[in-house]
């Protein structure tokens, strides 16, 4: 709702009040693909008008998925988000930025990002809303990236064709 500054300088943020979680909660649970999708949907809606604006998220993990009281999603936490029409850039090439554990490929390696990163991300949360964890996170920081870079899709002969080639596209490792 309002960014500005205290008298004393410091900055803040208000925004709205979500009392219903993050998608956080659901981890370790498996959850039916229709809902699943529903809620990979509404996350994408949103990022389709960040998208739009120009801005890329780069920090998509179920813990900035927040919900609503009547259970619709809303995207938080643009701390690390950037906007492609401004040619500064707060980190340096080379330099990864994100949580590791649904960072894509590009991401992991510090390369230039685009709306595809976050798509790959979504991916990962799809994926882990199916299966009821992250096949991709590592027992430590290596072993993540690893997984990420170099791991194929997880074949899910439980999922419907669909399902497959969506998680199959969303989760490419060459953007």
């Amino acid at each position: 709702h309002d960014v500005a500054h205290l008298e004393d300088g410091r900055p803040y943020l208000s925004m709205e009040y979500l009392a219903g979680g993050d998608l956080d909660q659901l981890k370790g649970k498996t959850v039916g693909m229709r809902y699943a999708l529903k809620l990979i949907r509404q996350v994408a809606q949103g990022l389709d008008s960040v998208h739009k604006k120009g801005i890329i998220h780069r920090d998509i993990k179920p813990a900035n998925i927040l919900f609503r009281d009547d259970n619709a999603v809303a995207l938080s936490d643009f701390g690390i988000a950037k906007d492609l029409s401004v040619n500064t850039d707060l980190t340096q090439a080379g330099i990864s930025v994100g949580s590791t554990s649904y960072s894509s490929p590009e991401q992991i390696y510090g390369q230039n990002l685009d709306q595809r990163s976050d798509i790959y991300s979504l991916g990962v949360i799809l994926l882990e809303l199916l299966l009821g964890n992250n096949p991709y996170k590592g027992e430590n920081y290596a072993e993540t990236v690893v997984n990420h870079t170099e791991r194929p899709t997880p074949n899910l002969a439980m999922l419907q064709r669909p399902c497959q080639a969506l998680l199959s596209k969303m989760l490419a490792k060459q953007p």
